[in-house]
Parts: structure tokens; sequence; C-alpha cells
């Protein structure tokens, strides 16, 4: 009996024996695993601390760039900000830098598209070259342009902004934009002129648009003074001629001129051959005029883009899904879905890096044009953006890190007392299995002496 109960716990033994070793496998198994996770963390941490920001800079350090960065914020506080060259929003470094998809297809926002959409269905631009009027009454105009086409979404832009009742897509309350409407107007449609009994002149309203458009105001943006000194008029850069600088007209800039008296205005459109009173231009000062032109520099960029060219079926080189229905272009439901993806700064972040989405200089608002494919390089050489890692996102990262890290050191911890645990037991196991096995011998030695004697 004891011989055979020896036998048992022998097989029992071994039996638990390998179960033992086996764990013992399975967990250093587990060990193995948990040193590549940790080097996969180390090395996602270290990728993760790389992984540079689009960032531009502020006078509070780098921010990301975002789509209201590079497009604008559709409100009236941030158009007041534009116009007014106020540094109370954050404008992008460039006003020609905007944003298109791989293609070079502006992006647009829903209202600005509303804009877009407002000027394809708009009859035409009043004082187009070669427009002429028949015996008839009927109107031959003439052909819009990229530049008559930005000109014409300004006039919406500003009803928009100013909350006009006329405006197809209000984008906010904006005084400044309401009084600029008012003087836009009076040029646009050529309204300014009729003043004292005189004559509806949209062509030379349009001329005037057309030069802040081109060439802005003269460089300072401020007043110059003329003075007739007996041999005709003279141009200073103070109201005090006298020791003011002298000033000479340039062809093709649009200025802002007073009288030595300060109490007349005037604007010159070509080499100061052609003048307007204030009153006939209601409300159209240096102000005003500074305020349109700091206009067409900064949306002029974008709806002259908007305008270069097409995509699809629709007149316009805009990311959105338009439809004809009857004589008038309209948005598709849900159709600008690019605008709702690249409004995701992790999107656009990416999109960045990626060329999903590009940045493109626009060499002037007057035809949109731009090169769809200068790179995210160029704007970094020309130091509108750069990349640079983020400091809040590096300390978040490292708080990431060090928490998977401590949860792979608890992992270890446990499953190292395991296999210290199930050594121990393996020993006592072992060291047992010796002793039942000496007791089987010495059974089977007294056996067999016991049968010889």
């Amino acid at each position: 009996m004891g011989l055979a109960t020896s036998q048992v716990r022998l097989l029992a033994l071994t039996s638990r024996k390998a179960d033992v070793e086996m764990q013992i496998q399975l967990n250093s198994k587990r060990k193995t695993m948990l040193t590549r996770e940790a080097t996969e963390l180390a090395k996602l941490y270290y990728a993760k601390l790389q992984n540079a920001r689009i960032q531009y800079s502020t006078t509070n350090g780098y921010k990301d760039v975002t789509y209201n960065y590079l497009m604008g914020t559709d409100n009236g506080t941030y158009f007041d900000g534009i116009v007014t060259s106020s540094t109370n929003i954050e404008r992008k470094t460039s006003d020609s830098m905007i944003l298109t998809d791989a293609f070079g297809r502006v992006i647009l926002s829903d209202s600005m598209i509303g804009i877009v959409l407002s000027t394809l269905n708009h009859g035409h631009t009043p004082g187009l070259e070669g427009a002429q009027v028949f015996p008839d009454g009927s109107t031959d105009w003439g052909n819009e342009t990229v530049e008559t086409k930005t000109i014409t979404a300004m006039k919406y832009l500003l009803e928009s902004m100013s909350g006009s009742q006329n405006a197809s897509s209000p984008l906010g309350t904006s005084e400044t934009a309401a009084d600029l409407l008012a003087v836009y107007n009076s040029l646009y449609d050529g309204t300014a002129w009729e003043a004292d009994g005189g004559t509806k002149d949209p062509k030379l309203g349009l001329q005037i648009l057309q030069e802040l458009l081109r060439n802005g105001l003269q460089k300072n943006g401020s007043a110059i003074y003329r003075k007739n000194d007996g041999a005709g008029y003279k141009y200073y850069s103070s109201i005090n001629c006298q020791t003011g600088t002298e000033v000479s007209l340039e062809n093709g800039v649009f200025y802002i001129i007073k009288d030595a008296s300060n109490s007349y205005q005037y604007v010159s459109a070509t080499d100061g051959s052609m003048y307007w009173n204030e009153s006939l231009v209601p409300g159209l000062n240096a102000t005003r005029a500074g305020q349109l032109c700091q206009m067409f520099s900064y949306y002029g960029s974008i709806f002259s883009a908007a305008f270069n060219g097409s995509y699809g079926d629709a007149p316009c080189n805009v990311v959105a899904d338009f439809e004809l229905v009857g004589t008038e272009w309209k948005l598709k439901e849900n159709g600008n879905s690019a605008y709702t993806s690249a409004l995701n700064v992790d999107n656009l972040q990416e999109g960045l890096k990626s060329g999903v989405y590009q940045l493109v200089n626009v060499a002037t608002p007057v035809t949109g044009g731009y090169e769809k494919a200068q790179g995210l390089d160029y704007f970094k050489t020309q130091n509108y953006v750069v990349e640079k890692p983020d400091s809040q996102a590096r300390e978040t990262i490292t708080a990431w890190y060090d928490a998977a890290r401590a949860d792979l050191n608890e992992k270890e911890s446990y499953w190292d007392s395991e296999i210290t645990a199930l050594s121990s037991e393996l020993n006592s196991i072992t060291t047992e299995i010796d002793s039942v096995k000496k007791l089987r011998e010495d059974a089977i030695t007294s056996t067999f002496k016991w049968g010889n004697a």
C-alpha cells in the first residue's frame, strides 16, 4: 500500500510541476510582451514629441494655424478689425495667403459661399467697359472679369456685414460696414454724381473702385495737401505746406487730397488731372477710402481666387457642390463638406503637412492668380507660418507617456511576483518529488531485502 500511495503521489506532483513550469513560461512571455510594449511606447512617445504643429507668431507666443486664421471669421467684429487695421484681432501675416484643397480650389465658409452665389446670380456690374445702350433702350453689357466679380462680391459682403435686409446671408452687424455700404453703393451704382442735379455715372464709380482694388491708397494711407503757389498746384505731405515735403503724384495711385485750409477733400485716380469734391462722393474721405483698401486687400484675395476658374459645372473655383436651379446657382444640401472638415483644427494641421490642404499666395486681387503647388516650405521660408513642437502638447504627451509607463511597470511587477511565487512552488514540488522518490526507492529496496532473507 505504501508503494502504491507513493506512486500516486509522485504522479500528482509531476503533473503539478509540469503545470507550474508551463505557467512560468507563459508569465515569462507576458513579461517579454511588456518589454516590447515598453519599446513601442517609447518610440511612439518620441514620435509624438517630434510631431510639430503649423503655427503663427503672436505677441503671446505661437498658436496653431486654423481655418479662421487663414480665411477670416464670419462676424461683424472681425470685419471691423480688418478694415480698421485693429490690433485686437489676430490677422494673418499676409492678406494674400489663403487656403485651398490639394487641387488649388478655394475652401469657403457657408456664408462666403452665399456671397459668391449672389455674385454669380447677379445680373451685371454697372460701368463695365464696352457697355452700350441701343436706340431701343436695351443694353449690351461688357464681359465680366475676375476683378468686376470681386468688386460685386464686396457689395454683397458689405450688405451681409451691415445686417442689410437685402443680404442673402447676413454675417453679423458692423457699424463700419453700414457706413461703408452707403459710400460703396454710391460708387457702384454711380449715384454719387446725381447730387446737385448731376448725371449718374457708374463708369466713373467703377473706375474709382478699380483704382482702390488695384493700387490702394497712397502708401501711408493719410491725406496729402495741395497749394496753389501762383504757378500751379503743388502737393505736400503736411497741412503746413510751407515746411511739408513736396509729393509727386504717381500715375495710377489713389489719393485723398485736401487744400491748405484742411476744409475740402478730393480724390485723384490718375496723375492729378481728375478730382471729385467730397460732396459728389458722399462720405469718401481718407478714413473711408483707407477702410475700403483694407477690405479689398484682405477679402479681395479670397474672392478673386474663388472667381479665378471653375470647378465642375459652376463658374467659380470653389470646393463645393453647386447645382443650377432654373437660372440660379445654388448650393446643394450638405454640399460644403470641405469647409466642415477644414474647420477641424487637427484635420487642417494634418492636411497642411500631408498636402491634402494647400496654402497659396494670391498674386493680385485683380486676377486672383496663384501658383497651385507652392508647398508649405515656401510659406515657412517667408515666415508666414512656422512648424514647431507645441509646448503645451509636449506636457500633455509627457503626462500620457508617464501614465502608460507606470501602467506597464505595475503589470511587470505583478508578473514578477507571480513568477517568483511559482518558482518557489516549483522548488517545493521538486524537493517533495525527490523525497517521494527516495521513499519509494527505500520501500522497493526494503522489499527485495525481505524477500532474500
